[in-house]
């Protein structure tokens, strides 16, 4: 649109229309058009551009918040749980928001992707792994985390794995044997590990995050046991492992979403995470970044010796002295005119003028 509007400016066919009662009004009219473009144009480049950075490689990385930057939105997806050819995984969560407060330049965040899922055994489905933020060079302040979903049990009696949700994740789903729990924010606690009659096939109970990463998730029952049960998912609090069996292992429970106080406008869009591996695509777990630097603020331009806007007020102040010396009546008017027009050159040459 600006490029069409800018022919009407100082050069168009509009400056050159003249009216004998309006005198110039089509460049007055033109000038005022020129104006507002290049207003537009001056707003619009001051206006700093978004970047999003994307991390999409299973692991835990520090990033330096960018310097002028004060605000950032945050977009985290967990992984699926595996399925099992029997039981199917649960689905991770995608979770986003706005931190702010920040100071660019110096402060550091630990972003985790695909962090926490717990092992499937005897054939059980691997939990699937969260992915967060945490403040610091850590995960020991993780201010926003989706969870993973619970890996599925084993064969074809095998129970499904439990999505992850926040406050309280998923439970996996139980078979003979008992699914393992979702992790829980309101108890603070790690999800319960699926149960059996034979203790050597119990799941392991989800954990909490810590420095390493967010919470893992359990570990299915012993392998000796025969169906696998389904691994916990990793979260906030991981989901604990479900039992295993010889005729079908159960569900692992899904990994807890979490926001922050310091998160704003904190968002979950349930079963987003749909696949198992971190990656770029739609379904996979990953994290982005989003930041716009806040513009640096126009500093005022050093005056150019000679050039300083007084300069001309002063030499016109100055001629005008002078001119009126030669009309001063009395020697005592003549005197303080003298001494006006030297204060006067003083200052010019105090300027640079």
């Amino acid at each position: 649109m600006l490029e069409r509007e800018l022919p009407q400016g100082i050069g168009g066919q509009q400056a050159m229309e003249w009216s004998r009662r309006g005198g110039w009004r089509g460049i007055v009219f033109s000038i005022a058009a020129g104006v507002s473009v290049l207003c537009a144009l001056a707003l619009a480049s001051s206006a700093a551009a978004e970047t999003t950075v994307a991390f999409t490689t299973q692991g835990c990385t520090t990033w330096t918040v960018p310097t002028d930057v004060t605000s950032v939105q945050i977009q985290a997806t967990g992984g699926a749980g595996g399925g099992a050819g029997g039981g199917a995984g649960g689905l991770g969560d995608g979770v986003s928001g706005t931190l702010s407060g920040l100071v660019g330049g110096t402060q550091v965040l630990d972003v985790c992707v695909n962090q926490g899922g717990g092992l499937g055994r005897n054939s059980g489905g691997g939990g699937g792994g969260a992915s967060g933020v945490s403040s610091g060079s850590d995960f020991s302040s993780p201010v926003l985390v989706a969870g993973g979903g619970g890996g599925g049990g084993a064969f074809g009696g095998g129970g499904a794995g439990g999505s992850a949700g926040m406050p309280v994740a998923g439970s996996g789903q139980n078979t003979v044997v008992g699914g393992g729990g979702g992790g829980n924010n309101t108890t603070a606690t790690g999800g319960a590990a699926g149960t059996s009659t034979q203790p050597l096939c119990n799941g392991v109970s989800g954990g909490q995050f810590d420095a390493a990463g967010p919470g893992p998730g359990g570990a299915s029952g012993a392998s000796l046991c025969g169906d696998g049960g389904g691994a916990g998912g990793g979260g906030y609090f991981g989901g604990g492992g479900g039992a295993s069996s010889g005729i079908g292992g159960a569900g692992g429970g899904g990994g807890s979403d979490f926001c922050a106080v310091a998160i704003t406008s904190c968002n979950v869009s349930s079963g987003a995470g749909t696949q198992t591996t971190a990656g770029p695509g739609t379904g996979e777990a990953q994290v982005t970044i989003t930041y716009a630097a806040n513009p640096t603020a126009p500093t005022n331009p050093t005056p150019i010796p000679g050039k300083d806007p007084k300069c001309k007020q002063l030499r016109k102040k100055l001629k005008r002295q002078q001119k009126g010396l030669p009309k001063a009546g009395s020697e005592k008017k003549q005197a303080m005119i003298q001494a006006n027009i030297a204060d006067t050159k003083r200052r010019l040459q105090k300027l640079g003028c």
